[in-house]
């Protein structure tokens, strides 16, 4: 069974063509959209906004990356295939928002996970078809893995000679990418959450969003054991008004 999951990850962990092409124009755009208002401080400087702009592209190639091989990662070990693909219309719309407000507001839906089951490999060992539990949980590792990622830059900043400006753009990135594919708009990951299980959808994203607010100001074990407790209120909220009584 070790030998088989092995081969299943050497097989399918990989990017295709179609999926580079789109991860590639979704990390120019998100790119550009976390630093379009960062072309210099008083007045336009165009050495300054370039070096900004490399610095935010290769942050968001970093957190896509992540955020995409954490759900191959989950995909493949439950018998499925998961491929990123880039949802035009949510990346038009969220620099239309960036260009509209000058910089002040973000929305970030620019893509999804699409996910299938491996078909050779499901007799006498997975299920013939995508479940909603499977789903969910493929789906949720991704703003999962970008929170943990801004944890480790949250870590690493504590480190000297470590560019601080740096470490927060990191950590500021993947709490926005985090939260925003955690809401429950479809095609968004947090959509297929929602619908797979809303008691997990109310403790995962309780969990995601407190952890990307409180990763600013509190320490680490602090940010990790609050969300913990928070998420634990909003599956509680969850369950009392919409589980309780049927």
């Amino acid at each position: 069974m070790r030998r088989s999951v092995g081969h299943n990850f050497k097989k399918y962990f990989t990017f295709d063509q179609k999926e580079i092409r789109d991860i590639i124009i979704t990390v120019l755009v998100i790119g550009f959209i976390f630093s379009f208002k960062e072309w210099g401080e008083e007045t336009f400087d165009m050495i300054v906004g370039l070096q900004n702009l490399f610095n935010s592209i290769v942050i968001v190639g970093l957190a896509f990356l992540v955020h995409e091989a954490a759900h191959k990662g989950f995909a493949i070990g439950k018998g499925y295939e998961a491929k990123y693909r880039m949802w035009f219309p949510g990346l038009m719309i969220g620099l239309l928002v960036t260009v509209l407000s000058n910089g002040e507001l973000f929305f970030l839906a620019p893509g999804f996970v699409m996910i299938n089951a491996i078909s050779f490999h499901r007799v006498g060992h997975y299920k013939p078809f995508l479940t909603y539990k499977d789903n969910a949980i493929i789906s949720y590792v991704g703003p999962l893995a970008n929170i943990v990622l801004g944890l480790l830059f949250k870590v690493l900043g504590s480190f000297p000679l470590i560019n601080e400006s740096l470490v927060m753009k990191a950590m500021i990135i993947n709490a926005w990418l985090a939260v925003f594919n955690i809401l429950p708009i479809p095609p968004l990951d947090g959509s297929k959450v929602f619908f797979g299980s809303r008691l997990f959808y109310f403790f995962g994203a309780g969990f995601i969003v407190a952890a990307a607010i409180l990763m600013f100001v509190a320490s680490t074990l602090t940010t990790i054991l609050a969300s913990i407790a928070l998420a634990l209120v909003t599956l509680g909220i969850g369950y009392f008004t919409l589980e309780k009584g049927k």
